[in-house]
């Protein structure tokens, strides 16, 4: 199912380096990279392997991150209001408020969790893409090698 090494594809790029390019996260270049390899060349089935999977992955994060950060914000709103009323009246300590602001730090931390995480998965998709491997991240691999050919 792989190429030879040394073929090209889009922009006279080496398979190689255009696999790598589609998870490159500068700028834009792998939506710009991914795209053109998905519509302008249909025979380097590695190369559009990583293309799709790179968008998946683009997409997934994408979505996963303005889901938690919707998420963060309702609870901040959420735990302003009720810390503002929630004070305990023996001792005069917010008890509310103490609770969302641990609330805030784990959604703080899953959020930064997920972002690191992401770039991970992009440098080592990187590593496998430059030496043509297919290498699937789980679940979004098997839709990318679908979408491919």
């Amino acid at each position: 199912m792989q190429n030879s090494p040394g073929g090209k594809t889009v922009f006279g790029l080496d398979q190689n380096v255009a696999a790598l390019l589609c998870y490159l996260p500068f700028f834009f270049v792998h939506l710009i990279i991914s795209i053109a390899v998905i519509t302008q060349d249909k025979e380097n089935k590695i190369v559009r392997f990583h293309a799709f999977q790179s968008l998946f992955l683009t997409l997934f994060s994408t979505v996963l991150q303005v889901v938690l950060v919707v998420l963060f914000f309702v609870l901040f709103l959420i735990g302003g209001g009720i810390a503002s009323f929630a004070i305990d009246s023996a001792t005069g300590v917010p008890i509310a408020s103490i609770i969302f602001m641990i609330i805030w730090f784990l959604f703080v931390i899953l959020i930064a969790g997920l972002g690191i995480g992401t770039l991970v998965v992009i440098v080592i998709a990187m590593i496998k893409a430059y030496s043509l491997q297919k290498w699937k991240i789980p679940i979004l691999g098997k839709f990318a090698e679908k979408y491919a050919g």
